[in-house]
């Protein structure tokens, strides 16, 4: 916060204006900082970065996003996170810009995904999301099965269960039917 308030952007009136919001509205802190003090999410952005010291990541990066890099990340995570990956460098780390990179959670995900170590750049929410909506579709359309097994699976695998001394990670992993309770087959 010293960083914010010495750039002159913010006061202490506007970030505790904009932290009761954030308590009583639960948006992000950016956006009632933003709201509070009448700048840009850029302006905001700008001025985070060189506190982190990060990298920006502007619309005219995300305009050339490498597809391979696009492919390591599936969109609902993308959507999830808030992250669009933008490219494989020599070294063979991700890099991706984010909205949030503070978030621990959400970067280990997507380095799980990936499959790779990641290097962050920061970017406003708004063109991590816009960059979505234009590289996987704004996530309202069909975007394909929702779960690991569809719906009869499901229905076999809850009959299965019904059994009193069902595993229920047994029945996953094997993938019993119904037809095959888990007593007959150990018994059997």
């Amino acid at each position: 916060m010293k960083t914010l308030l010495s750039s002159g952007l913010l006061s202490t009136a506007h970030v505790e204006r904009a932290l009761k919001a954030c308590a009583r509205d639960g948006a992000p802190l950016w956006r009632h900082l933003c709201a509070a003090a009448d700048i840009s999410d850029e302006e905001l952005c700008d001025v985070i970065a060189r506190a982190a010291d990060l990298p920006r990541c502007t619309a005219a990066d995300l305009a050339a996003v490498d597809l391979a890099a696009l492919a390591l990340v599936p969109a609902d995570l993308c959507r999830l996170a808030c992250v669009m990956p933008v490219r494989v460098d020599a070294w063979g780390t991700l890099v991706v810009a984010m909205a949030d990179p503070f978030d621990e959670a959400a970067r280990a995900e997507v380095e799980y995904a990936a499959g790779r170590p990641l290097r962050v750049e920061l970017a406003t929410e708004r063109t991590v999301r816009e960059a979505i909506a234009r590289l996987h579709g704004d996530g309202t359309g069909d975007v394909g099965p929702q779960y690991l097994y569809d719906e009869d699976d499901l229905q076999d695998l809850f009959a299965a269960a019904e059994v009193p001394e069902a595993d229920i990670l047994e029945i996953v992993e094997v993938g019993l039917t119904a037809e095959e309770p888990p007593s007959r087959r150990a018994a059997g």
